[in-house]
């Protein structure tokens, strides 16, 4: 009888609601479950919300997962000239009410946390959905923007042409012409069969090692000047360090398109020496006054610069 008078009855919970805060400091979060409990005959009710601690395991992953896509969403927004500053002091909060399924659960902050990702490239680039295509989302429509800006840039240096501005623009000119040849592969299918037939066997090696220099410069490698010393240039690497790894990395990539560029080049010079020996005597043969070997330096010099 005391109890029904004075006392309270059970509390009673309703739906439990995870928060969760992303800013420059990480991830911090809790539960938050609402509840009430009813009064007796000479006390009033009472409601109030049980806050809840989530696993540290669970913390230090969401905050990888939101440092991990503000580097993506740098990168992609770097790919086309946009400044990813911002992102530095970027925050957002996620409310997700649980279900007592925990697989359902799972996917929803799943669902929260991709949410979080669009958000942030809306941040970068709020008129990203002007370029998205069906049903594309902000981060697919960025990442489609960049892969197309750099692609058709890599075609066109490849032809010696100018090059796209690294830039929202020059993005979505460049993806107006990939949409033109049905395609990147359809684009650098046609680039590649154009360098081929249009290009003299001189001008793709001059090409070719500009490019391959240009991308060792970038990894702070300088390019080798035969095969037998880019062999030593790999042989010699600190494979330990992330230093060594990238160098050995880059240098491994070019190798095939070095060999073939210095078969190349050894091939036109040897041409080039025989052309210049039949000018001199008439019929090819050698005079004694002049090093054949020598001529053939003189005349892979004069193949390089001629052309």
């Amino acid at each position: 009888m005391f109890n029904r008078a004075f006392g309270r009855g059970q509390k009673k919970f309703g739906d439990t609601t995870f928060v969760g805060d992303f800013d420059s400091l990480g991830f911090s979060g809790y539960t938050s479950t609402p509840w009430k409990q009813k009064g007796g005959w000479f006390s009033s009710g009472r409601s109030g919300t049980q806050v809840g601690t989530l696993d540290q395991s669970m913390v230090g992953d969401l905050g990888a997962a939101f440092d991990l896509m503000k580097t993506n969403a740098a990168g992609l927004a770097k790919a086309v000239g946009v400044s990813a500053q911002s992102l530095d002091t970027y925050s957002e909060q996620i409310r997700v009410k649980l279900t007592k399924d925990e697989a359902e659960n799972q996917k929803l902050l799943e669902e929260a946390l991709a949410a979080v990702g669009e958000n942030m490239v809306r941040s970068l680039i709020p008129n990203i959905a002007e370029f998205a295509g069906e049903g594309e989302t902000a981060a697919a429509t960025l990442e489609r923007l960049g892969t197309n800006l750099a692609a058709t840039n890599a075609s066109l240096k490849l032809l010696d042409l100018k090059l796209f501005d690294i830039s929202l623009t020059g993005a979505a000119t460049a993806t107006k012409l990939v949409n033109a040849f049905g395609g990147l592969d359809a684009l650098g299918q046609a680039a590649g069969q154009y360098y081929q037939q249009y290009y003299t066997e001189s001008e793709r090696a001059k090409l070719s090692l500009r490019n391959m220099r240009d991308a060792l410069q970038e990894v702070n490698v300088s390019i080798p000047e035969t095969m037998s010393e880019l062999r030593s240039m790999v042989s010699a690497l600190d494979l330990t360090t992330e230093a060594g790894q990238t160098a050995y990395v880059a240098l491994l990539s070019i190798a095939p398109e070095f060999a073939a560029v210095a078969e190349a080049t050894e091939r036109l010079a040897n041409e080039t020496a025989t052309k210049l020996l039949e000018a001199f005597t008439g019929r090819g043969e050698l005079m004694p006054t002049l090093d054949g070997a020598a001529l053939k330096v003189l005349a892979f010099q004069n193949s390089l610069s001629s052309t």
